[in-house]
């Protein structure tokens, strides 16, 4: 059969003609379907049912802030909208996926959102009025600052008024006076919070997340006398004086010419789709991390986070050597000091043998019977441990969001530990065959995990030191210095290239599980990379400290090199994703100013530690030392060191941790002679 020449150019030219009839149908329905994002859900339904002058759902990508309550009061997005100008469109937005469907907001960095000049729909003068909108903060949100969600008029007499968010308090501003209503909870925590100022002529009432703040007492008219119409502002002020431009998040902003009611008020943050003040929702911990414009958003930013790193890695170095030569030195001193803090942590490991004992008639072969014994101390110290890490939120109670924060940093920790112990036993085995493991708690490591909270908390730092050490693994295997150093090193790689790999998880997760309703199990697994990463950067900065009884004193002693470029790279990576930048937008500095506290703690310590030892031997040998330079010769100069009692060993290297460190040492070990190194366990 002949096929006609038209006939066979029609047969090719269908599947191109369905394709693009298909292209152009599927633009079609994804322009719909943008186009009903913020026209349709409960919350929407809730809102324009009780006709508001004017609403926001800022939910576009356009120039354009529609005002989508039908009277036609659109808002122009300030520098064109674009990143470049301060602003991220797009960004997930407060409102239950589930019963509202996609929604978006708007975050601004230092910049007003949007506005729309010559505003003549604006409550004036003394006038009824509502506003409402939703505001979450950002890792730049200043703890002391104040932000407007909404406001407009002129300056002077009463004239500006405006809804203004601090961090536990929500202010009604009229440019010369405010009344601030402090029964707020934290609006700063990196939620969503749903944010209502009402205002009747003569009493100013306000509400967070559908509940009732505050109540003003009755305020002179003259004091209320908003000039209109005006430009509305949304996310900024008239003047900077004591507001701020918005740094976080804002959306679905409305203003009503009347009072609506405390039960309309509820009614629209229950169409959004949860209790955020009482549900769940990531930790601080989560909520603190930095953006990946945050953290190398400019070249400034990473260059000021290396010159952190390189300063702290050279102000250590001598401190360090300091505290290793003075234990080196009178070693069988401070071992008598804390044999009897051994003795009890040992009695404490005894009695929870004792607890797990096997009962009579088993079969268990001594091997299974011996790691059954190990279980119960492992898992106290881990639950724990994962208990004070919980308390970095200020948040952390009786609540489903600490539930969810605590099984994650629990998850983190075991997965801390599997890492780190993974990475050993390879080593082992390649190196020594197959070798026996044990379970190792590390009860002191608790006791430096509480005074990591303690110090973040008192410092205002988030997301804080999540330290996570308290428990490893350790293995029946003597390694030489060289094999010692190898473990330590790659362990300590690993855990840090996890916690890296964890934050690029995170990145595209966070804003998800942060939105209204989350799924739980999505806020679990946020809260987990994020404890991974802090817990695991935390950990193997403070392990790598160049101490003989830390894996960072391993690493020195087989290659101070090696220690040199892996503690750099840990420093750089603590300050670029926790403490951060002195240059990223979002740096608070509490963190910084912490650590260099710390820092300058430590190398006092280790000078007071060195000068008790050298003054003490001075009154033993009648030795009298006058001049500050003599004395500081002594300081930096080694002496013969006390003879070690016979029978001391080294004690078992711990591979492993609970998110930080590859390797720690459950025993204060003698340290071995600089000559001659004694093989470490």
């Amino acid at each position: 059969m002949v096929t006609p020449a038209g006939s066979r150019r029609s047969g090719r030219r269908a599947p191109v003609v369905a394709a693009v009839a298909g292209a152009l149908l599927a633009t079609l329905l994804g322009a719909v379907a943008v186009l009903a994002d913020g026209i349709s859900g409960a919350y929407m339904e809730a809102v324009l049912s009780d006709g508001p002058s004017a609403f926001y759902p800022l939910d576009t990508r356009s120039t354009t802030a529609f005002d989508d309550s039908g009277h036609g009061h659109n808002a122009t997005f300030q520098g064109s909208g674009g990143e470049q100008s301060g602003l991220t469109l797009g960004v997930v937005g407060p409102l239950n996926a589930q019963q509202n469907g996609p929604n978006y907001g708007v975050t601004a960095a230092g910049v007003t959102v949007a506005e729309a000049p010559n505003a003549a729909f604006l409550p004036a003068g003394n006038a009824p009025r509502t506003l409402e909108g939703w505001f979450k903060s950002s890792p730049a949100t200043q703890p002391d600052a104040r932000y407007p969600i909404v406001a407009w008029g002129g300056p002077g007499g009463g004239r500006a008024y405006g809804l203004v968010v601090m961090q536990h308090a929500v202010v009604l501003d009229y440019f010369d006076g405010t009344t601030s209503f402090s029964r707020a909870p934290n609006m700063f925590d990196g939620r969503w919070h749903y944010v209502v100022a009402t205002y009747d002529g003569n009493v100013a009432l306000a509400y967070v997340d559908g509940v009732e703040v505050g109540v003003s007492p009755p305020m002179p008219k003259a004091f209320i006398n908003t000039q209109s119409p005006s430009t509305l502002i949304i996310g900024d002020w008239i003047d900077h004086v004591i507001n701020s431009s918005l740094q976080g998040s804002v959306a679905d902003v409305a203003v009503y010419p009347f009072v609506l009611d405390g039960a309309r008020i509820k009614a629209h943050f229950s169409a959004a789709g949860g209790a955020v003040s009482s549900g769940g929702g990531p930790s601080t911990i989560a909520l603190s991390l930095p953006s990946p414009a945050d953290a190398f958003g400019s070249a400034g930013i990473v260059l000021a986070s290396a010159a952190v790193a390189v300063a702290g890695t050279l102000f250590i170095t001598f401190p360090a050597q300091l505290f290793n030569l003075t234990l080196q030195e009178n070693y069988p001193t401070i071992a008598g000091w804390i044999a009897p803090v051994r003795k009890r942590l040992a009695a404490l490991g005894s009695a929870l043998q004792r607890l797990a004992a096997p009962r009579r008639g088993t079969a268990e072969t001594a091997a299974a019977e011996h790691t059954r014994i190990e279980w119960p101390a492992f898992a106290l110290v881990v639950a724990v441990g994962a208990l004070f890490g919980g308390f970095l939120d200020p948040g952390f109670g009786f609540n489903t969001a600490s539930v969810e924060s605590y099984v994650a940093i629990v998850l983190s920790m075991l997965a801390g530990i599997t890492v780190a112990g993974s990475v050993s036993e390879v080593y082992h085995r390649r190196r020594h065959g197959p070798v026996r493991r044990h379970l190792r708690a590390l009860p002191l490591g608790l006791v430096l995990g509480l005074v990591c909270v303690l110090l973040s908390r008192l410092a205002g730092f988030q997301p804080g030191y999540l330290y996570g050490v308290v428990c490893g693994v350790a293995f029946e295997q003597v390694l030489t210095a060289r094999e010692s150093g190898h473990v330590a090193a790659l362990s300590t790689l690993a855990v840090i290239c996890t916690s890296v790999l964890a934050w690029l998880l995170w990145v595209p997760l966070n804003a998800h599980a942060a939105a209204q309703g989350a799924f739980p199990l999505l806020v679990v697994l946020d809260d987990f990379l994020a404890a991974l990463l802090v817990g695991g950067l935390v950990g193997s900065v403070i392990g790598l400290l160049p101490l003989r009884f830390l894996p960072g004193g391993t690493i020195r002693e087989w290659n101070p090199r090696a220690w040199l470029a892996i503690f750099g790279v840990a420093v750089f990576a603590l300050v670029e994703f926790v403490i951060r930048s002195p240059a990223s937008s979002g740096a608070h500095h509490s963190g910084l100013i912490l650590t260099i506290v710390l820092f300058v703690v430590f190398a006092g310590v280790s000078v007071g530690f060195r000068e008790y030892f050298a003054a003490r031997w001075r009154r033993e040998h009648g030795v009298t030392v006058q001049s500050f330079g003599a004395r500081l010769h002594q300081l930096v100069t080694p002496r013969e060191a006390e003879p070690v009692p016979s029978g001391e060993v080294a004690g078992v290297a711990v591979s492993g941790s609970g998110a930080g460190s590859a390797m720690v040492t459950d025993e204060v070990a003698p340290p071995p002679e600089p000559t001659a190194p004694t093989p470490r366990a």
